[in-house]
């Protein structure tokens, strides 16, 4: 494992959830600078970013969460349930809907997941034991042949053979 400033220019790197989140949503730390910096070298062309739908989609339920926390003033489980019981407070939520627009913006380019995706993600849950989410990503970045990984997700830590960048380090 690596800092992801380490990453060499021309790489493709596959990008997951929380490295989008801490950019859009945690600004202002060491950890958030450098997944900011990272995207920006996406950005300017210098590395390859690429990530899926499902990735996408838990980096705007996230996000959606921390937009309700700095509203309602509540932790997130709090807010959690007060957005399933209070639905007319989603609909005043509106950064959040904005930042799969941004992440097409920075120049990432998103694959879908398919049938095919999720078949072929069984092999890394009874490999290796990751979660369906997890294995889904593994499965995506072997179908674009990509060994670069930028995250702060230790469940991958044990996985041979994948180039790990992350921004805590």
């Amino acid at each position: 494992m690596e800092s992801l400033s380490k990453i060499p220019d021309n790489s493709n790197v596959f990008i997951d959830a929380n490295i989008f989140v801490y950019h859009f949503c945690a600004s202002g730390d060491v950890v958030s600078d450098r997944c900011s910096d990272f995207l920006l070298r996406i950005e300017s062309g210098l590395l390859s970013g690429f990530s899926c739908t499902s990735v996408i989609a838990e980096s705007l339920h996230r996000a959606m969460i921390y937009e309700a926390t700095n509203i309602t003033g509540l932790n997130a489980k709090q807010a959690i349930n007060m957005l399933r019981k209070k639905s007319d407070l989603i609909k005043q939520l509106k950064q959040y809907s904005k930042i799969p627009e941004k992440i097409i913006q920075i120049g990432v380019q998103i694959l879908s997941v398919t049938y095919q995706t999720i078949l072929d993600s069984e092999l890394w849950r009874e490999k290796h034991g990751l979660m369906v989410n997890d294995s889904i990503i593994m499965a995506s970045m072997q179908s674009l042949k990509i060994d670069n990984f930028a995250t702060n997700d230790s469940d991958f830590d044990p996985i041979p053979n994948l180039e790990i960048w992350k921004p805590s380090l």
